[in-house]
């Protein structure tokens, strides 16, 4: 038999898909029949199908955990559907990756598209990179631990950002982070983060920019 002609079952590849709960499956199947590639009853549909169904499952449902369900707003056509963490799109089951999704969507809504992280070590930087490489948030990093760095860059990097991080307990000297918290500029945020990790960095970055924190 042609591998094309071979039956390929439905739930199982939606599953393989990351279609894991029976919600998603449902979605899916909804989604497969509208575009005339299986019918309703149908248990299997022939392999050269594959490439068109998953096509129409990519251009038309969202994979999302419940975390990031919570924040992410609908993708434009696309329609979230409730997977595990593991199969999210957004996060992957990676908290880090949840706490940047949740992070952006606050950062957004008040407008902040510049930000200066002073602190963290060369790894965590380029950790922290990588998960907003994606989003449209530009990002500046400050090595904590330079002499040489000076009034007049503090001064260049807080007239550029609309937020500056202050990663207080990765490597940062008092000398440094002085420049970026005794003199402010109106509008500009300055958030100091107490605890290691790039999850407490976005979620201390969340409690401060959110409405409640504000009217305090």
């Amino acid at each position: 038999m042609d591998d094309g002609q071979q039956a390929v079952n439905i739930d199982e590849f939606l599953r393989q898909e990351g279609f894991d709960t029976d919600e998603a499956v449902h979605e899916g199947r909804i989604v497969l029949e509208r575009e005339r590639l299986t019918r309703s009853g149908k248990q299997a549909f022939v392999a050269s199908k594959l490439p068109r169904a998953r096509a129409a499952l990519r251009s038309t449902l969202v994979r999302t955990c419940a975390g990031c369900r919570r924040v992410a707003g609908d993708p434009p056509g696309r329609r979230p559907v409730a997977v595990s963490p593991g199969r999210c799109e957004l996060c992957g089951g990676s908290n880090n990756r949840r706490a940047v999704e949740r992070c952006v969507v606050v950062m957004r809504g008040r407008g902040i598209g510049r930000v200066v992280i002073v602190g963290g070590t060369p790894p965590q930087q380029r950790d922290v990179r990588d998960l907003f490489a994606d989003t449209t948030v530009e990002l500046r990093f400050v090595d904590g631990t330079r002499a040489s760095h000076s009034q007049k860059d503090a001064e260049h990097n807080k007239r550029w950002a609309d937020l500056v991080v202050i990663w207080g307990p990765t490597p940062v000297r008092h000398a440094v982070s002085e420049l970026y918290t005794e003199q402010r500029y109106e509008g500009l945020k300055v958030v100091q983060v107490p605890r290691r990790g790039i999850e407490a960095l976005c979620d201390e970055v969340v409690r401060a920019l959110r409405p409640e924190a504000r009217k305090s």
